[in-house]
């Protein structure tokens, strides 16, 4: 659990941490060879990690020796020394695919996500129908995940597939602000590609959560501080992906696919002086606004993300970071770097727990 308590111990100097491998809810720590790197990111794919575990016992062949054996839960989690109750879940999910040889075995650990995000939604005869009444982003993905997907519908923070709080947080933040609206018509697209596009066009952030749950963002959550005491810091700039320039379609027409309008171009002249034009029409027959409002929120936050180039901020550091999730926003200080106060967004994070380190590139808006 990530406890007050926990968060609160993890940031002194003289903590050490340990960690547990649980399979199928029993402590095998004792068998671990090498410990994995585990990452994530925000395209939304399954998070998996390879454990090499000690065989010279031939515990581990009853995986091949029945063919139920397979997908069983494992956990890899963390604690700090002399307080093993309360710990922290880097990665749960089946052990898949493993290889057994000699006296080692590696254990493949995929989080369940794995289960839901390539089903396929609709076909090209029988498109999934998400356009005939008034959907939202926090409605679709509910029905998404909870009918196709096969998560849990429970609406409350008891939830076991679906982290309900930032959920909850997620959708109040739309509803309150009335940002989009969006529709849509799956014909044969997984789950993944769905929930990605929905991302993209309400500017939203869906990850599988250290406790295998899934995950929403905004709101972002704070992250801890780092600088030259804690951390190693660089940053880095892409000017590749620029959008200057944006307009967007709304209210696509399934029948004669027709767009009912477009709205007005949204400009950065400042951009556009430096860099030249670089114009985008926001347009898209499988996830597409219905509102001229949506359709103006997404042109207006697309240009606010892209009109310069993209600034990101790669930290490394220790062990309080092993607390760190995606879309976590932390605070950055580099004096070499003339760095002040930064909160970038993470968007890719990478464990290390055979060195307790932990990588993470941090999107910094203007």
């Amino acid at each position: 659990m990530n406890s007050n308590t926990f968060r609160k111990n993890i940031t002194k100097p003289s903590v050490e941490l340990r960690y547990k491998f649980l399979y199928e809810g029993v402590d095998y720590t004792d068998l671990v060879l090498e410990l994995p790197t585990i990452t994530r990111n925000v395209n939304l794919a399954a998070g998996k990690a390879t454990v090499v575990v000690n065989n010279s016992s031939g515990f581990w062949n009853f995986l091949h020796k029945t063919n139920t054996a397979l997908g069983g839960i494992a956990q890899i989690q963390v604690y700090i020394s002399g307080n093993s109750g309360n710990v922290l879940t880097l990665l749960k999910g089946k052990v898949q695919r493993p290889v057994l040889l000699g006296a080692k075995a590696s254990l493949v650990i995929r989080d369940h996500s794995g289960d839901w995000l390539n089903v396929k939604l609709g076909s090209n005869n029988s498109p999934l129908n998400y356009f005939s009444i008034d959907w939202f982003p926090d409605t679709l993905v509910w029905d998404i995940l909870t009918t196709h997907g096969g998560l849990s519908p429970i609406a409350d923070p008891s939830n076991a597939d679906i982290d309900y709080v930032s959920f909850a947080a997620w959708r109040d933040q739309h509803v309150i602000a009335n940002l989009y609206e969006t529709d849509a018509r799956p014909t044969g697209h997984t789950i993944s590609t769905i929930l990605m596009k929905i991302c993209q066009a309400s500017h939203s952030f869906i990850w599988v959560n250290n406790d295998g749950k899934v995950a929403f963002a905004p709101p972002f959550q704070p992250g801890f501080s780092y600088d030259e005491g804690n951390s190693r810091v660089d940053l880095g700039l892409n000017e590749d992906n620029i959008l200057n320039s944006v307009a967007a379609r709304r209210a696509y027409n399934t029948t004669t696919g027709a767009w009912t309008s477009i709205t007005g171009t949204a400009t950065d002249i400042t951009s556009i002086a430096r860099f030249g034009t670089f114009p985008k029409v926001i347009e898209d027959r499988v996830v597409w606004h219905e509102t001229t409002a949506s359709a103006e929120e997404d042109r207006d936050e697309t240009l606010t993300d892209y009109a310069f180039p993209l600034r990101f901020i790669n930290i490394e550091a220790g062990h309080p970071a092993i607390m760190e999730d995606l879309c976590n926003v932390p605070t950055v200080n580099d004096t070499l770097l003339e760095i002040t106060n930064a909160q970038p967004r993470i968007e890719e994070i990478t464990y290390d727990l055979d060195r307790w380190n932990v990588k993470m590139k941090a999107r910094w808006i203007w």
